[in-house]
């Protein structure tokens, strides 16, 4: 049974409007009520707008036991729900209760403290949250909570992402249990909604001034130790990525403070004996202090649906198949020539490589970059052998597990939602990728990036994935994980992708696919790294 509710619940309504929006949807059912039933609801809801969602929450509670017992709408149901402001604080009570471990309790309680709002004053209101705020393994509990109707589900207009928030802010207020938890940890809920005012401003103006830095910084560092699980993922990046941006700037005012002319003139020849640009030099010595480690940027891609492969390539793109692919983070630019220096430069010292054919060390290939130049322009003459050392070194200096992309993530990155040949769909190329007739490769995010923010796609250099080397696409993974040998992972081909300096357009599609062998490494090699979220 639903409220017909007389225009909109932003107005207040009047007393008789609200009884023919009681009476009228049970009139219809024909369905009864108690003497006095209608009464109390009128008083109970008064004139205050705001009551009406929880006035519909209340009948709808009322027809499922007259369902049970039958005849008319029962006044003593509604005083048994301890009426309308006790009525969701019950049932959230029978819920909670009927949790079957600590653990779902507590799981229970992090997800509605994300969905408040808190105030100085000791005032809660409801709050949005994304489905990711809240963890992927709380859906089950979120289900049981909409079930109820104790939580709703919305669609952000601006992002068309799926939000939770409380059903009406009466749970708030009037259940015993949710007070406590909001009483027993205000001090952090408090210091939380700062956080989030200043994650708002950061991303507004994008300015690294805006970052948490001083007292706001050892608070965030602290309440991170104390507080790891209630922190969602955006959160805990935006304290790591001040913690990184203060140490860096830190280490920036120790080193340059110090004799600055002869340091800098040592700093110049040291660079030059090794053959690393100032940036790269630079970051050398961060990352020998412990200080730093210079890392690709990387940028969130969505969990979604395609279909991987074409009809305008040869048999080794076809036959095109739906891959659902989970969402993973990847490399916003190719891996550039400075970041790779830091690595090169590192690797021996920090233990080295293990080649994962036969388990012995590995010894890159030596820094060369074909005379097209270094810094920012994308390393090449990189083997597959090599683009895993890189990332197995990274992954241990960082702490989190870098990897090279799977075949099907890269073309799913690249494509960002088209469906056709070219990502940039009927606009001029020349915008998106460096001339087909380029013979040396370009700096990094000179020119447009796909919709999902990545440079490069196709052109400048071959990207190495996981994948081992197939003729076609049939049997191939559906789930957006990498294709290996069907005995062991190692294969002696892999998979390159997005054409390189001097390719032609067909060359350059989102689906064109070429392939060379673990240890080889020309000037069209490089990669762009992937990390699982």
């Amino acid at each position: 049974m639903h409220l017909s509710l007389p225009g909109t619940t932003r107005h207040r309504v009047s007393q008789r409007e609200l009884q023919q929006s009681i009476e009228e949807p049970a009139r219809k059912l024909r369905v009864a009520f108690e003497t006095g039933l209608v009464d109390a609801l009128l008083t109970d809801a008064g004139d205050e707008p705001g009551n009406l969602p929880l006035l519909a929450f209340v009948l709808e509670r009322l027809w499922q036991d007259d369902k049970r017992h039958g005849g008319a709408l029962r006044y003593q149901a509604y005083r048994d729900m301890k009426r309308l402001k006790g009525a969701l604080a019950q049932k959230a009570d029978e819920l909670y209760n009927n949790l079957p471990t600590d653990t779902d309790r507590h799981q229970l309680r992090h997800i509605l403290l994300q969905l408040v709002h808190t105030g100085e004053n000791a005032d809660y209101t409801r709050r949005r949250a994304s489905l990711d705020d809240l963890g992927g393994g709380a859906s089950r509990l979120i289900d049981r909570l909409t079930d109820a109707r104790l939580l709703v589900s919305n669609q952000d207009d601006k992002t068309g992402n799926n939000t939770l928030e409380v059903a009406h802010e009466a749970l708030i207020r009037d259940w015993p249990q949710f007070q406590h938890w909001l009483n027993e940890d205000r001090d952090f809920l408090l210091w939380r909604e700062r956080l989030r005012n200043a994650m708002v401003e950061w991303q507004r103006s994008k300015s690294d001034d805006l970052l948490l830095d001083g007292q706001r910084l050892e608070d965030a560092k602290r309440w991170l130790k104390l507080k790891k699980d209630e922190l969602n993922t955006q959160e805990k990046a935006f304290i790591d990525k001040s913690n990184r941006h203060s140490k860096l700037a830190k280490a920036k005012f120790t080193l340059f403070s110090l004799a600055p002319l002869i340091l800098a003139a040592w700093f110049i020849t040291w660079s030059d004996n090794n053959s690393l640009s100032r940036r790269a030099g630079w970051y050398v010595l961060l990352a020998k202090t412990g200080l730093y480690i210079l890392q690709p940027e990387m940028v969130t891609i969505p969990a979604g649906t395609f279909l991987m492969g074409s009809e305008t390539g040869g048999d080794n793109e076809k036959p095109i198949h739906t891959v659902n692919v989970k969402s993973f983070a990847l490399g916003k630019y190719e891996v550039t020539f400075d970041e790779y220096q830091v690595f090169a430069y590192m690797v021996a010292g920090d233990g080295g490589c293990r080649n994962i054919v036969n388990e012995k060390p590995h010894v890159i290939n030596a820094i060369n970059d074909s005379g097209y130049g270094k810094g920012q322009h994308p390393v090449i003459n990189v083997s597959w052998n090599d683009a895993q050392c890189y990332v197995q070194w990274l992954s241990q200096k960082i702490g989190k597990q870098y990897r090279l992309p799977t075949e099907a993530e890269w073309e799913y990155a690249a494509r960002a939602g088209s469906t056709g040949d070219y990502y940039w769909g009927k606009e001029d190329f020349n915008k998106f990728v460096w001339s087909t007739e380029n013979s040396a490769t370009s700096p990094v995010g000179q020119l447009i990036a796909n919709k999902f923010g990545l440079y490069d796609m196709s052109g400048n250099v071959y990207e190495w994935t996981q994948d081992c080397g197939h003729g076609d696409y049939k049997n191939a993974p559906a789930d957006g994980s990498a294709w290996l040998e069907a005995e062991k992972d190692y294969c002696d081909v892999r998979v390159i992708r997005g054409g390189s300096l001097g390719n032609g357009l067909d060359d350059l599609r989102s689906a064109y696919r070429y392939m060379g062998s673990t240890d080889e490494a020309n000037r069209y090699f490089g990669l762009r790294i992937a990390r699982t979220l």
